[in-house]
């Protein structure tokens, strides 16, 4: 991560993320972030935990695996190219396991 170069030294990296994170947000998750109060975030993993909260229930995380694992290809589908169903489905997934590696 380019972030990690250019932490200035006795800096933690948790804070690192943490001061960054705003500017990887835009429109309504960016006017989200700036209504919470400052003080109810102490760590990465508590901002980590409220954003996928907001933006990611739990309960919308289980439909996507349920659409993820029962996904079928149509009668008319040709192999080499899944339906954009699928490709959404395994880009959320994706972004899900990204954001578990920081």
């Amino acid at each position: 991560m380019v972030y990690v170069g250019m932490k200035p030294n006795g800096v933690d990296e948790e804070q690192v993320k943490l001061k960054g994170f705003p500017f990887s947000l835009k429109g309504a998750a960016k006017a989200w972030f700036f209504s919470i109060l400052p003080s109810s975030i102490g760590t990465w993993n508590g901002m980590k935990k409220i954003f996928l909260e907001k933006y990611f229930p739990a309960s919308r995380v289980a439909n996507k695996r349920k659409e993820i694992y029962g996904i079928q290809q149509s009668y008319r589908e040709i192999h080499s190219i899944p339906s954009s169903s699928y490709t959404r489905s395994v880009a959320h997934s994706i972004f899900l396991k990204m954001t578990d590696a920081y």
